[in-house]
């Protein structure tokens, strides 16, 4: 499996994770495409990834959170840099899980 990821932000401020397919980075590879794995990861950006938003960025699977409890809380700076939980985002979603809790006793 690739460990690589794009992370791309998007205008509403979210964060787009991309996995690319290993199949097609092979398949990049044969047919001389790219030069080497990294070229063919950034073409899968550009060519996949580049009329999402901006901030477009190859990172390790590691560079991720792991935690996704508040996954669309997930935010990054139009212009790239880590990926970091937006307080208010991650606040309204607590609450409406409780809600949704809630209704369901």
């Amino acid at each position: 499996m690739t460990r690589e990821r794009i992370l791309t932000t998007l205008p509403t401020g979210g964060v787009a994770i991309t996995c690319p397919a290993e199949e097609f980075i092979g398949l990049l590879l044969f047919h001389r495409l790219a030069a080497g794995r990294r070229e063919a990861i950034e073409f899968i950006a550009e060519r996949d990834c580049r009329h999402l938003g901006t901030a477009i960025a190859i990172v390790d699977v590691d560079e991720i959170p792991t935690d996704r409890t508040h996954r669309n809380a997930w935010r990054r700076s139009a212009n790239g840099g880590p990926i970091w939980i937006c307080e208010t985002a991650a606040q309204a979603i607590d609450e409406q899980r409780m809600w949704d809790a809630y209704e369901r006793t």
